[in-house]
């Protein structure tokens, strides 16, 4: 049998963060059903083409799924299953600190979900409100606790920095407070400002801060015995991302619902930014598959092979060898290659 990923969007909100470029929507509770009903038709619809396939990792992201009642997310489950669940190595479910409980992480726990990503952004108040979160420190710390009692031995923590007033050392708190919960996985992204957002035209990237900020985060997480796998994310030996691993290395994946992407039988196709036409339209995307597994696999630490490189390519990655790993049979970028690496792979592909 094939394997295959599956994502599933949930675009609400309680509130949108004032940096947040992902497409959600603020929302109360009511809008929640009707968009449940039209997921699941959308899931049942695709099934016929999926025959021959099982799922091996399934991903609640969002916007903030934990928002959802457990009814819903139980209806949404059952249409999953019939694609094939007996493989399933990874069940990943995103979650706001500030939007759960006891019983819904045991609950989520009960229905298969193995693994949860907690949405901590930073250990620092003052952090938290500027990017406009609904938890406080303390409520992610407690949150992550719940999240061990209901079961979970699978938690992945996000952390932001570039954060506007953030600096070296209330970065070194974020990262106190994070490493203190001990997660088995840890994603560090740094702030972007992008167009449209409430933070465009009030706040600008310090380029040099940010990078600074990166190389110091990346120490300390390696220090502490995580593993730098990919350009953002860190996990204790065993713990990657089995999801997102799909994404880097090209394996197919199936998103359902509005912005969702998907990679299946050698096309690349998405859902339309719109609630309302989502489960009707799909866009058609290039895909090309020499190009993206270098653009990907520089993205991690396994790289690419070099015997798939041509020579004016490991010309390109010669000019470069401060930055660049070569193991013999593969090649990757270090975390100062990875600062630069958009500049390389444009000149590799």
């Amino acid at each position: 049998m094939n394997k295959l990923g599956i994502y599933v969007h949930f675009p609400f909100c309680r509130s949108k963060c004032g940096y947040c470029d992902f497409y959600s929507k603020s929302c109360t509770d009511g809008f929640f059903t009707d968009y449940t009903r039209s997921l699941i038709r959308s899931i049942v619809a695709f099934k016929p083409n999926a025959e021959g396939y099982t799922v091996d990792t399934v991903y609640f992201g969002g916007g903030t799924p934990s928002l959802m009642s457990m009814g819903e997310f139980s209806a949404i489950r059952r249409a999953i299953r019939p694609y094939g669940l007996d493989g399933l190595s990874e069940f990943t479910f995103e979650a706001n600190p500030g939007t759960v409980s006891f019983e819904k992480l045991r609950h989520l726990r009960f229905w298969g979900v193995d693994r949860l990503s907690f949405g901590l952004q930073s250990g620092v108040d003052s952090e938290l409100a500027t990017l406009g979160r609904i938890h406080t420190s303390s409520e992610a710390a407690d949150a992550f606790g719940l999240a061990r009692r209901a079961g979970f031995e699978n938690i992945s923590l996000d952390l932001i920095y570039g954060i506007p007033g953030q600096t070296k050392e209330s970065l070194d708190r974020s990262i106190d407070l994070a490493l203190s919960l001990s997660p088995e996985h840890i994603s560090f992204y740094g702030l972007k400002i992008e167009p449209g957002t409430p933070f465009f035209g009030r706040y600008t990237e310090d380029d040099d801060l940010q990078a600074e900020l990166y190389l110091h985060g990346a120490e300390r997480l390696k220090a502490a015995g995580y593993e730098h796998y990919e350009v953002s994310n860190f996990a204790r030996p065993g713990f990657r991302s089995k999801h997102n691993m799909r994404y880097w290395t090209l394996e197919e994946y199936i998103g359902f619902g509005p912005s969702a992407h998907s990679l299946f039988k050698g096309r690349r196709f998405y859902h339309p930014n719109d609630l309302e036409s989502f489960s009707s339209e799909i866009e058609e995307g290039p895909f090309e598959p020499e190009k993206e597994y270098i653009m990907l696999g520089l993205r991690t630490s396994d790289g690419v092979k070099k015997e798939l490189l041509t020579d004016a390519q490991k010309a390109v990655l010669k000019k470069y060898s401060p930055y660049v790993i070569d193991s013999g049979e593969s090649i990757s970028l270090n975390a100062e290659g990875w600062l630069i690496s958009n500049r390389i792979i444009s000149e590799l592909i």
